[in-house]
């Protein structure tokens, strides 16, 4: 699947795709154009690199990055 078509491995930047105001059906129906690296194109959406990001949730959430579990920290 080609959500961040443009990005590389060895360039030291995360490729950020925020996809916001989208139903379900919608992104549904959009889905297969994943395969291709298109869904940018048909989508309300924010695509930029950053070489480091820090998220904050109000509550500790589990989190799947890059096919890892990235538990919170213990505080």
């Amino acid at each position: 699947m080609k959500i961040a078509p443009q990005a590389k491995l060895d360039d030291g930047r995360l490729d950020i795709c925020l996809i916001t105001d989208i139903d379900k059906l919608k992104l549904f129906c959009l889905f297969p154009t994943v395969y291709f690296g298109a869904i940018l194109a048909f989508l309300r959406s924010k695509y930029f690199q950053t070489p480091a990001l820090r998220v904050e949730t109000e509550h500790p959430l589990d989190v799947y990055a890059d096919g890892r579990v990235c538990l919170p920290n213990a505080s």
